[in-house]
């Protein structure tokens, strides 16, 4: 076991861990807050920094408050109960602006304060359990914070509030569905505005199963609306497995197999924002990563002419549904942005809204969309460090940031959404 040390937390890192300095070292120590004293072993240590393990406290922050959820500390879903909201939101602007100082080079940026949720609890409409067959039985949960072991839960403060009873349905459910199961799988939990649930079970091996139960099921649990099963190449379908999203008077269709926002309050904010930064004239916009086209018809709404680009089909499928739907015009297309924009080449576009994955945007399309050179953009991340990376390139073609807007779409965990509204110079 190595040496007990004692030391002070000085700040969060991007992942919200602990930070303190052992000497030479910075040590990442998680469930720890700024102002904790503690004591802690080095668990891991590299040449310029170290992963430790909190021991006890010796006194507690003042930012710190009792976590709310049974599992945390075990479970790796959230990294932030233990520190008050206000605190949460600081550090999350904090975090913003120390990616785009340290990544893209631009230590002058205003970052504005983070828009907090209103709900900062019971706000998600879905989650993820894992499936794995061990040891003679089914676990069914959460990921623990080692990112190997399955935890099972019972119960999840963050997810849409009533939804204990629908997990634990869900868990009797599956243990007998998938009583031969010799792979892992996915089950996700959709919340409808109905206040029904939706299950995408999704299978790495296909399996024979016995396709009564979940008819069975879904007679015998009125909380349920549908259950879709994907198996490699297989689907099966039982119920009601589509729902719909309502906002500003439109109404999208949206599926389980899709994308969508987790925080339909919250994301309501930012589709506000990008309405208002491109109200006005009439404009031609290019929407990039669009998903089911939720953006893309609150534009249309507003007279612009719009095209969206996502590499889903299902997702596109579902945005054409919608603008018949809502007696609206957009243009949608199919593939990966990169290989669509050459076609979009002599078009000449007021304004491009960019809401790429993770990884950001590749460089590939980045050039392409520079090449179209608009007059703004609008760009939404869900990661601080690829949108400073993308942002050093695109301020270097003469794009000129007037807005950086930051959104906790995720109270609890370390992840912020931030708009960044350019200009060209």
């Amino acid at each position: 076991m190595s040496e007990l040390l004692k030391g002070e937390v000085t700040g969060l890192s991007s992942e919200g861990q602990g930070l303190l300095r052992q000497g030479p070292l910075v040590v990442f120590i998680p469930f720890t807050a700024p102002g904790d004293q503690i004591n802690y072993r080095i668990s891991a240590q590299k040449k310029n920094f170290a992963r430790g393990q909190l021991v006890d406290i010796l006194q507690a922050s003042p930012a710190r408050v009792s976590p709310l959820c049974r599992y945390f500390g075990q479970c790796g879903g959230c990294q932030l109960q233990h520190i008050y909201y206000s605190e949460q939101l600081k550090y999350k602007q904090q975090i913003v602006l120390d990616a785009l100082k340290r990544i893209g080079k631009m230590p002058n940026s205003q970052v504005e304060a983070v828009i907090p949720a209103a709900l900062n609890w019971a706000y998600r409409r879905h989650v993820t359990l894992k499936i794995r067959p061990e040891e003679g039985c089914l676990k069914i949960g959460y990921i623990e914070v080692d990112h190997q072991t399955v935890l099972p839960v019972e119960s999840c403060p963050i997810f849409i509030s009533d939804h204990d009873a629908a997990i634990k349905e869900l868990q009797s459910f599956l243990k007998v569905f998938l009583l031969d199961l010799t792979s892992e799988g996915r089950a996700t939990l959709f919340k409808t505005p109905a206040d029904q649930f939706i299950l995408n079970l999704q299978l790495e091996k296909k399996l024979k199963l016995n396709l009564e139960i979940p008819q069975i099921f879904l007679q015998n649990h009125s909380r349920w609306a549908g259950i879709l099963l994907s198996m490699g190449d297989k689907k099966e379908v039982w119920g009601q497995t589509r729902t719909h999203i309502t906002l500003n008077q439109l109404k999208w269709i949206c599926s389980p197999e899709v994308f969508t926002q987790n925080h339909p309050e919250q994301s309501a904010k930012i589709y506000h924002q990008i309405t208002e930064l491109l109200k006005g004239s009439t404009k031609s916009i290019l929407d990039l990563y669009c998903g089911i086209g939720i953006s893309s018809l609150l534009l249309a709404q507003q007279g612009h002419g719009v095209t969206g680009m996502e590499s889903n089909p299902l997702s596109i499928t579902l945005a054409k549904e919608s603008a018949r739907l809502n007696g609206l015009s957009a243009t949608f297309m199919t593939g990966e942005v990169e290989h669509l924009l050459p076609q979009l080449s002599r078009a000449k576009y007021d304004a491009v809204l960019i809401n790429p994955p993770r990884i950001g945007i590749s460089p590939l399309a980045l050039n392409r969309i520079l090449k179209l050179r608009p007059r703004e953009m609008v760009y939404i991340s869900c990661m601080p460090s690829t949108l400073a990376r993308d942002l050093a390139l695109i301020c270097s073609q003469g794009y000129q940031i007037q807005l950086i807007q930051p959104y906790d779409m995720f109270p609890q965990t370390y992840h912020v959404e931030t708009l960044v509204h350019l200009v060209l110079k």
